[in-house]
């Protein structure tokens, strides 16, 4: 298994690190590794989430292209508001 040392933690990080590793009843490493675990999850979850938005946009503006005058008219609406 791979290690990670990380240097220079804010105080601040690293006394709420400390509490929530208490709290939970781990080390301070172990509270680490979950929370850079979840994160990443959390990430990868999202951009994923992301690129189905991007592929339904994309396939929503194949069936309906919008046409150049429309978003010109748009742009002037929302300037007058």
């Amino acid at each position: 298994m791979a290690s990670l040392q990380i240097r220079d933690v804010p105080n601040e990080v690293m006394v709420v690190l400390k509490r929530l590793a208490e709290d939970e009843r781990r080390s301070i490493s172990q509270q680490a590794l979950l929370i850079l675990e979840r994160s990443l999850i959390q990430q990868k979850q999202a951009k994923e989430k992301t690129r189905k938005a991007i592929e339904e946009l994309k396939k929503l503006s194949r069936k309906h292209p919008l046409k150049e005058e429309s978003f010109v008219k748009w742009i002037r609406e929302d300037r007058n508001r």
